[in-house]
């Protein structure tokens, strides 16, 4: 909502930055961005501008909080004298004829000349150092500062450390554009339209999104369908299949029970033919037989009656 004196915040900060006044702000993740998602680039954009550092904190890293405080004064302490050093070397004596020597093989002369000059002064930075996250990114993380005995600010657990000044990721919301509008605008109140605009290009690439992800749900919803109608289909035709070959089965069973009958049938027949057969030539035999039997018998008698008269 703002201050209610009407300050307003960035140019606030301008005049901190100003002042040598740096700030390091502590976002609480992932809550901060729940209620507004311009919150966290909002945290960044101020520590950036006072040349300070966002250090995003959870509920699991809200221990560290007095180290991270106390880690923060050590690092703006340690610029503070980095910087006279370097102002001391820049413009001291006899560095205008260096430095325009070194303007010919540009910025990195400058600063390796700087550089080698503050080792062997023994200069020491001292930064608070935020993790990455590990390979391959994610969530800006904090880990444990602990000032060692060569008076160097090193982390519990070493990991890359960003530039001094320079913001951590900004996660976990996608708000690197809403930063770069707190960047380049001098007070809120010039941003408010850019921010607005990016909310609401926000809000219709999420509905775009969100339509094209209930397009792309309707699409594998009706090719689920479709590919479980097919399948009904498929099992129907198979039924349908099975039931035409179990009848062709039963036609061909009752075809053979039919060409058997008639075999049995044919069979009998030929049996009965052939058992007319056999009485019809035994009959027939029987009467010759009968036949021969009443001739001899006439015969027989005929030459009786002869022999008789003789």
């Amino acid at each position: 909502d703002g201050d209610p004196s009407g300050a307003d915040p960035l140019h606030s900060c301008a005049v901190l930055a100003g002042m040598g006044v740096r700030v390091y702000t502590v976002p609480v993740v992932p809550e901060i961005s729940r209620a507004n998602n311009c919150s966290l680039a909002f945290m960044s954009a101020v520590a950036h501008l006072t040349g300070g550092r966002m250090v995003p904190l959870d509920s699991d890293r809200a221990p560290l909080l007095a180290n991270i405080t106390t880690a923060s004064c050590v690092e703006a302490m340690s610029a503070k004298r980095t910087e006279q050093a370097v102002k001391r070397e820049l413009i001291g004596g006899g560095a205008a004829e260096a430095n325009r020597r070194e303007e010919e093989q540009g910025d990195g002369g400058v600063v390796s000349r700087i550089t080698a000059v503050l080792k062997a002064e023994g200069e020491i930075v001292r930064s608070l150092v935020v993790d990455a996250g590990g390979p391959g990114g994610g969530d800006a993380s904090l880990v444990l500062p602990t000032l060692s005995d060569s008076g160097s600010l090193e982390p519990a657990i070493p990991t890359a450390s960003p530039p001094a000044g320079t913001p951590p990721p900004i996660e976990p919301t996608d708000s690197v554009a809403e930063f770069n509008v707190l960047l380049k605008s001098p007070t809120l109140y010039e941003a408010a339209p850019a921010l607005n605009d990016i909310a609401v290009a926000k809000m219709v690439q999420r509905k775009r999104e969100a339509r094209n992800l209930a397009r792309e749900k309707a699409k594998r919803k009706e090719g689920r369908e479709k590919e479980t109608m097919e399948a009904l289909q498929e099992e129907a035709r198979m039924k349908e299949a099975a039931v035409e070959a179990e009848e062709e089965a039963d036609e061909a069973e009752a075809e053979a029970a039919v060409h058997v009958r008639k075999a049995k049938l044919m069979e009998m027949r030929a049996k009965r033919e052939m058992e007319d057969a056999i009485e019809k030539a035994t009959a027939v035999a029987v009467a010759a037989a009968e036949k021969a039997q009443l001739r001899a018998d006439a015969a027989d008698c005929a030459a009786r009656s002869e022999a008789a008269e003789a």
